[in-house]
């Protein structure tokens, strides 16, 4: 049954797992899983909650030419020795 007023939640898990392999030129394989639960209880007028949860899992195989630049950040190291 539905009543008036419509409000809507709605839960949705995205687990994305992606294997990608990169040529010269380039060709990509991405196998995406996508689970998806939706409880939707319906009201109107319709109010939305979406809540996504997506963790990403990758796979990456690289064939060269490859340029990369990496940047590495390593926060400065405070050290305090104590004498008796």
């Amino acid at each position: 049954m539905v009543y008036e007023p419509v409000y809507t939640t709605v839960t949705v898990y995205i687990p994305v797992y992606t294997t990608v392999r990169v040529y010269e030129p380039v060709y990509t394989t991405v196998t995406v899983y996508i689970p998806v639960y939706t409880t939707v209880t319906v009201y109107e007028p319709i109010h939305t909650t979406v809540t996504v949860y997506i963790p990403v899992y990758t796979t990456v195989t690289v064939y060269e030419p490859v340029y990369t630049t990496v940047r590495i950040y390593i926060p400065d190291i405070y050290t305090s020795i104590n004498n008796c």
